[in-house]
């Protein structure tokens, strides 16, 4: 019995991790500059993280409240229903407000003299009811299937560092 109760609390201290690192991933790693190349592998990544955030929320909640000797798995599966609601409802918002818009590249405004992997990019910003524009941005491919993106202002760069490209669309 000391062998099956350990072996239980180790699997639920995996899945508790599980969980910390997914919220982590869901509220603070989006402000990480880093995106997915390919917007599919942008939208599975985003869909599995969420299911895994909750599904590890409700086995945590559950385990944590449950308790063998007073049988209570009812009130267990509630509680751990109605929190796993709320994190989904918080995870929406999140991904809601951050996640609504599209960026489509409409030109390559300049590529770096020293890393032509490095562009400065702008960018049409569809957010729907929200409105469009556009945006500029420094993109430098981590991997192939990774860039690493951010905000820039063409009138603070060194241009002298910069070739400007004519009207290359990509």
């Amino acid at each position: 019995m000391a062998m099956m109760k350990s072996s239980y609390k180790g699997w639920t201290t995996i899945v508790f991790w599980i969980m910390v690192l997914c919220i982590l991933i869901v509220t603070f790693g989006r402000s990480i500059p880093i995106y997915f190349v390919n917007p599919k592998m942008a939208e599975y990544f985003s869909r599995g993280l969420t299911y895994l955030t909750l599904g590890s929320i409700a086995i945590t909640t559950y385990t944590n409240l449950y308790n063998r000797e007073k049988n209570n798995w009812i009130l267990s599966g509630s509680i751990s229903m109605i929190v796993t609601l709320f994190a989904w409802i918080v995870i929406g918002f999140i991904t809601f407000f951050d996640g609504f818009s599209s960026f489509t590249d409409v030109e390559i405004l300049y590529v770096k003299g020293s890393d032509p992997d490095t562009r400065i990019i702008k960018q049409y910003v569809d957010s729907g009811a929200l409105g469009e524009g556009y945006r500029v941005v420094t993109r430098s491919d981590i991997t192939s299937f990774l860039k690493y993106e951010e905000f820039i202002d063409t009138n603070t760069i060194n241009k002298k560092d910069w070739i400007k490209q004519k009207s290359y669309h990509p």
